[in-house]
């Protein structure tokens, strides 16, 4: 006889019972895999006695995502608002409220966060501040890791990215140091280099001044 194996994902409960409990549990094999980089998998035993001294296994595993706040909080509707980044956040709502968060004044708009989510109701259930990392990419293996400033950095389960080499990106971290998400970083365009200036006269005794731009062009 073998005690039962609830494997809960995600809040999502599950008894697995014949041929599938094979990818769990394997006797005599120390090289099975739960769970994964970035992955939070705790694995319970369950002393039942009245098993005759067979007991109950329950893995739990909780994925973390990666979002970007999208806007201020909302102070009048004690809201934020997220932005998935187009990965496809399993929740069934983007809009915190802090009648179910504590600390949603805390974030500004651009900020990434980590947040879980409940498989069974959709629901985001935490959300906290992400690490991020900034700097020129030097080579990277697009299922793997990606190397910044000569450190490298692996890759949570499930994420993957290319890159341009020698160019800046934002590496956004998760709470294991893997990386979750990575952005392009954008040149500024709120600088111009002026070269010279020169007084045109008159009453107001005006200037005119020769300014280059980020982007290439002259005014």
């Amino acid at each position: 006889d073998k005690g039962a194996l609830t494997v809960i994902t995600n809040g999502d409960s599950k008894n697995i019972t014949g041929a599938d409990r094979d990818k769990y549990i394997k006797n005599g094999d120390d090289d099975t895999k739960i769970g994964g980089k970035g992955v939070l998998t705790q694995v319970y035993v369950v002393d039942d006695t009245d098993k005759d001294d067979i007991d109950d296994v329950i893995i739990s595993m909780i994925n973390t995502y990666v979002a970007q706040v999208d806007g201020d909080y909302d102070e009048e509707n004690k809201e934020l608002e997220l932005d998935d980044l187009g990965l496809a956040l399993p929740a069934d709502s983007t809009t915190l409220s802090s009648e179910d968060f504590e600390n949603l004044a805390a974030f500004s708009d651009g900020d990434y966060v980590l947040v879980t989510v409940n498989a069974t109701d959709g629901e985001i259930k935490t959300i906290q501040s992400a690490e991020t990392v900034t700097g020129a990419v030097t080579s990277y293996t697009s299922t793997k890791n990606v190397t910044v400033d000569g450190k490298k950095y692996e890759y949570s389960q499930g994420y993957s990215s290319t890159y341009s080499l020698n160019n800046d990106y934002d590496l956004v971290l998760d709470t294991y140091g893997y990386v979750i998400y990575a952005d392009g970083v954008e040149a500024s365009d709120d600088y111009v280099f002026i070269t010279k200036t020169a007084s045109i006269g008159g009453v107001n005794k005006s200037f005119e001044a020769k300014a280059y731009f980020t982007d290439g062009t002259t005014a």
